[in-house]
């Protein structure tokens, strides 16, 4: 039986999940921002409405702003839509 080291669909299957977790940090990254600016209600919605399930929303803002990991910032502007010319 091969290793999953030896099975090209694995790997695609770990790129892939490492996609997944990269946007959705980004999504909780945002959601804390939120929080900070606004409240946890507003956070909950976001990620509500962002797909986040609410099992992981509870986990990350059930917590303490001193509670959770430093939030990253990007370099890149959070709104990634073309600017108006």
């Amino acid at each position: 039986m091969a290793s999953n080291d030896d099975n090209p669909m694995a790997d695609d299957l770990r790129t892939a999940d490492r996609r997944t977790d990269a946007a959705t940090a980004e999504k909780i990254d945002m959601a804390l921002l939120t929080r900070r600016a606004f409240d946890g209600r507003t956070a909950r919605t976001f990620c509500r409405l962002s797909g986040i399930q609410e099992r992981l929303t509870e986990h990350v803002l059930g917590r303490g702003a001193d509670q959770v990991r430093r939030t990253t910032t990007t370099l890149t502007p959070a709104d990634r839509r073309a600017k108006p010319s």
